[in-house]
């Protein structure tokens, strides 16, 4: 399934959408397609902990974590390793660019 960005919302400054804006619209897909998920961090971006990734999102037997990003944000070092962590309890980790990296890593799992 390919997803349509939305154009609507994008700030007039970039043709990208914003980081804020990225992960509003995966909170957006994930309840569409029936998701559990849970964001880590308030409104004010202060994770739980120190490298909290931020989404955590399950169905059935699938879980994981999603991680947003700015095009040019790098990830730190305590997401890295909070990374590995979600691998070796056999989670899936996405880092969202996008939408579309998000639909494109779950459609292995969904019809």
């Amino acid at each position: 399934m390919r997803v349509q960005r939305r154009v609507a919302h994008w700030s007039s400054a970039s043709l990208l959408p914003s980081e804020a804006e990225v992960e509003r619209d995966i909170l957006t897909y994930l309840a569409y397609k029936h998701y559990w998920f849970l964001q880590t961090h308030s409104g004010k971006k202060r994770p739980v902990k120190k490298g909290a990734l931020d989404i955590v999102f399950g169905k059935g037997a699938v879980w994981g974590c999603i991680e947003t990003k700015g095009e040019d944000s790098m990830l730190s070092d305590a997401q890295l390793e909070e990374m590995e962590r979600v691998q070796r309890a056999k989670g899936i980790v996405i880092v969202a660019r996008s939408l579309q990296d998000v639909v494109d890593a779950l459609q292995g799992g969904e019809t």
